[in-house]
């Protein structure tokens, strides 16, 4: 019944932003604000914003900055990433007038997230929350809306918002041929996706003695996996650790299920990057958001959601060293080359080109 309840609340009350900005300033300098150090920052926005030509941008933590009128200087383009609390988006608005522009940033369904019966009610309901009590400050200051997936762009079509995917980060990787771990990175909000690997990972350590499993979780994942043998749940790290943590390890296939689920229709395709930047090859499931990127038996594996074909994978790959290392180098040279987005560029209120 609670579910219900949330699911009507969602249609009623969560609709998304519809931008209401004007700004007519020529963007002089950008800032980004960011509830905490995140990856989306980093994935969506660090090399793009890079290569703009409009100085350095300032990059604010609004967990630990005081809002100020003078953190946003005349012909500043601001781009809220994700959430923004309400006492930075009044001062933002105090700011208006000299601004040449605001941009939110989503690579969620956000809006959607009561709807999502798969994600954690705690999560689900804190993050619906921060999104009400700041949507009509949102709708008020932003001109536009930046998404990640095309679900969402075509979601939410009405707010005519612009498709930005993500790019790739890590320095390249030279594999190890004879490693033989497999892994899933992670969180909270992937719980049928654990749940669906306990099966596969079973499998997997009951044919092979010299497997080794690595997992990201907390209690609750490290209950999911109890009593199956040579499985390492990792603590949940913050971005910057879990960045340098994947560059750094040395793993032989990295596994990304996606189970059907309202939250998961929204998401992209990110853990290509983490995965090759552990120097590991993917098992991806077979939908469009990996069809699109993963070129099946040539820089990764795209399968149905099966338990025993995904072990069946699992133990291929780690069996296979030439073949594995063949498709990561693939995988490689694909995700070098999304290190960039040469067609980006700030867009003013007004500007359809």
């Amino acid at each position: 019944m609670t579910r219900v309840w949330l699911h009507r609340l969602s249609l009623a009350q969560l609709a998304m932003v519809a931008p209401r900005g004007h700004y007519q300033t020529v963007p002089r300098s950008v800032v980004v604000l960011s509830h905490g150090v995140l990856p989306t920052t980093d994935m969506y926005l660090a090399a793009r914003l890079a290569e703009l030509g409009v100085g350095e941008p300032r990059y604010v933590d609004t967990r630990i900055e005081v809002p100020a009128v003078g953190l946003f200087p005349d012909g500043a383009f601001v781009i809220v990433v994700r959430h923004a609390p309400r006492r930075w988006l009044r001062v933002l608005a105090a700011s208006a007038s000299r601004l040449s522009g605001v941009v939110w940033l989503l690579d969620d369904d956000i809006p959607g997230v009561l709807a999502s019966t798969d994600l954690p009610l705690h999560y689900a309901l804190r993050t619906a929350s921060r999104y009400l009590v700041t949507r009509d400050l949102l709708a008020r200051l932003c001109h536009e809306v930046w998404v990640s997936t095309a679900f969402l762009r075509d979601k939410y079509a009405a707010a005519r918002p612009r498709l930005l995917q993500p790019l790739y980060l890590g320095a390249p990787f030279h594999a190890k041929a004879e490693a033989v771990t497999y892994f899933y990175h992670g969180t909270a909000a992937h719980r049928l996706e654990l749940e669906f690997l306990v099966g596969v990972v079973r499998r997997v350590q009951a044919r092979l003695e010299n497997a080794h499993f690595e997992v990201i979780g907390d209690e609750g994942t490290r209950d999911l996996f109890r009593g199956i043998p040579r499985v390492r749940v990792q603590h949940p790290m913050t971005w910057p650790d879990f960045l340098a943590y994947t560059s750094g390890v040395h793993h032989a296939v990295g596994l990304a299920p996606m189970l059907d689920s309202q939250f998961n229709r929204a998401r992209s395709h990110n853990k290509l990057y983490d995965i090759t930047r552990a120097g590991a090859v993917g098992i991806y499931s077979d939908l469009d958001i990996y069809r699109e990127h993963v070129r099946d038996g040539v820089n990764g594996l795209l399968l149905a959601n099966d338990e025993a074909t995904w072990a069946e994978a699992v133990c291929r790959l780690l069996g296979d060293a030439p073949v594995r290392l063949a498709m990561q180098r693939e995988a490689q040279a694909w995700c070098e080359g999304q290190r960039h987005d040469p067609c980006f560029r700030l867009r003013a209120f007004g500007d359809e080109t």
